[in-house]
């Protein structure tokens, strides 16, 4: 995909994501739910190997409500750190709603 097309996609889904109403952990699982229950165009129709090269070029994201000193962000970079041991050149992002300093 040329650049400047995935820029164009990825400001789209920036500006899907900033229309929802997110504002608790239960918020977050609705539009979980409503985003994995999506027919997808895009849904992979390959075999492992090839996935595997889509997965690397493509990357992968992590969503939660917020990124700070807790639990969750750490279990989130132990798995990033896993698949960055799998496929060394992954992009991997981090989509949340805040990312904090410190945990209150």
């Amino acid at each position: 995909m040329p650049k400047k097309q995935h820029s164009a996609k990825i400001n789209n889904i920036l500006g899907e994501l900033r229309k929802q109403e997110i504002n608790t952990w239960f918020d977050l699982g609705l539009f979980i739910d409503r985003f994995k229950e999506q027919a997808s165009k895009a849904a992979f129709k390959g075999n492992t190997k090839a996935f595997d090269g889509y997965l690397e070029k493509g990357g992968i994201a992590f969503i939660t409500f917020y990124f700070s000193i807790d639990g969750i962000t750490v279990e989130t970079e132990k798995y990033a750190k896993t698949f960055k041991s799998i496929y060394p050149d992954i992009p991997i992002h981090y989509i949340a709603g805040e990312i904090l300093r410190q945990m209150n």
